[in-house]
């Protein structure tokens, strides 16, 4: 179970990580875009910026096709809900608490 958890954890990082990767890449593709539409003559970079609006495009559908990242759970989760269950427990077993008769309680 541990193990499973481990390996859960590395993998939600691991898409967490490549979505991150491939977020940079695109706002840096899209800063070049922008640095070069501002100084310089179309003609000289004609197929720069052909070749950077296709990266461009391919990052866009790449990240739009990437998974979602897996929830990451702290790996403590089940022995504090189990606590958690635990005292509700006893808070509903106690005398004069949730599970005790209403009639009684006035």
């Amino acid at each position: 179970m541990q193990l499973l958890t481990i390996c859960a954890a590395f993998s939600a990082a691991g898409q967490y990580a490549e979505r991150e990767q491939l977020t940079r890449e695109l706002d840096k593709t899209e800063r070049d875009i922008a640095r070069i539409k501002v100084g310089v003559p179309g003609e000289t970079v004609r197929d720069e910026m052909a070749a950077l609006e296709a990266r461009k495009h391919e990052l866009v559908i790449q990240i739009k096709d990437a998974p979602q990242p897996m929830l990451r759970l702290h790996p403590n989760l089940a022995e504090l809900y189990r606590r958690k269950v635990d005292n509700l427990t006893a808070a509903l077993n106690e005398e004069g608490g949730f599970g005790s008769d209403p009639a009684t309680d006035r």
